[in-house]
């Protein structure tokens, strides 16, 4: 009877052997098993990386200029890498994101079936940047005049940089699946601020580009001419012979007139400024909001001339008068 239990558990113990050993997901996770039959392993690159290294099982194998690579092996449990290409081109830097089913390592196992397995692997492509400033004319704007840029993409990451010190890469795009696989989303980049002479000379948000190889951007500044004109408060001539301009927060610098008691300022940041005139007299306080070009008129308040008495009105009129006079003071008379 003894004999009979023991037989029977070992049937039943075979008997499971063989359910696992027919149960795919527990094959996988053990040692890797060659199946029956033989499997056609086809990865393509997004976007197109060619010479893209595919390590299937120790032996690498490059994409194709198209980005893509098919390999002959049999069905069951692999190990497949990738890797970006050893030589790109300069300016340009490949990194793996993701594969087709949401991996993001680069180096994992694998199951292929018999026939045919497409297999997507994801790349982020980056490339320098170079920017340049031109104002509302279209004319250069030397990049030593703006202080800093800040510039924020599509992820929410922001760069502020100097213009002449951008950051030595930037992405290009990033790697998102829908119902037909992975594609490379462009990333958006967006300019917040250009500080010119203390002031914002852009609207955030305005002005957006996309990362591109051997791409320069070039950001229109708001500068705009100001004419300053100084006329005296009461009669209205010109006058004056200089103008304080303030930046409202920022600094100050004083400005000579020219002929006519004016000044055309060109290339003035968009900004609020407090000018105030020179001169001989009162100058009056006058704030001036350049969003356009702009003429504005300051007053000056002239010193009036001082009063003179009537005894010395009396001299100015009469220099001779005293001299008629007698040393007693009265005029003196002929007989």
């Amino acid at each position: 009877m003894r004999a009979i239990r023991l037989i029977g558990a070992a049937g039943v113990v075979s008997a499971c052997g063989i359910a696992l050993g027919n149960c795919p997901a527990l094959a996988a996770a053990g040692q890797p098993a060659r199946a029956t039959g033989a499997a056609i392993l086809r990865v393509s690159t997004v976007p197109v990386v060619p010479e893209a290294q595919v390590v299937l099982d120790g032996v690498a194998h490059l994409t194709s200029a198209t980005g893509s690579v098919t390999i002959s092996t049999f069905a069951g449990r692999h190990k497949i890498t990738i890797l970006p290409p050893r030589l790109h081109r300069a300016g340009t830097a490949v990194r793996f994101s993701r594969w087709l089913d949401g991996i993001a390592l680069a180096s994992r196992p694998i199951y292929l079936h018999q026939g045919l397995n497409d297999e997507q692997a994801g790349f982020q492509v980056s490339h320098p940047i170079s920017v340049r400033f031109s104002n509302g004319a279209g004319r250069p704007v030397p990049l030593s005049a703006v202080k800093r840029i800040t510039m924020a993409n599509s992820l929410g990451q922001r760069y502020t940089f100097a213009p002449d010190q951008p950051p030595d890469m930037l992405s290009a795009n990033r790697i998102v699946r829908d119902r037909f696989g992975l594609y490379a989303l462009p990333i958006r980049y967006s300019v917040r601020d250009v500080m010119f002479g203390g002031a914002n000379v852009v609207y955030g948000g305005s002005q957006s580009f996309f990362v591109r190889e051997h791409r320069t951007w070039t950001v229109r500044l708001l500068l705009f001419p100001m004419r300053i004109e100084v006329r005296d408060a009461l009669f209205g001539f010109g006058v004056g012979s200089a103008v304080r301009v303030r930046l409202v927060g920022g600094s100050s610098r004083t400005v000579r007139l020219g002929s006519g008691h004016a000044v055309t300022l060109s290339g003035m940041p968009r900004a609020t400024y407090d000018l105030v005139a020179t001169g001989p007299g009162v100058g009056l306080s006058s704030p001036a909001t350049l969003t356009k070009p702009l003429v504005a008129r300051l007053l000056l308040r002239c010193r009036a001339a001082p009063r003179r008495g009537p005894d010395q009105t009396a001299k100015r009129r009469h220099p001779t008068a005293s001299l008629a006079r007698g040393s007693s003071g009265r005029t003196s008379r002929s007989s």
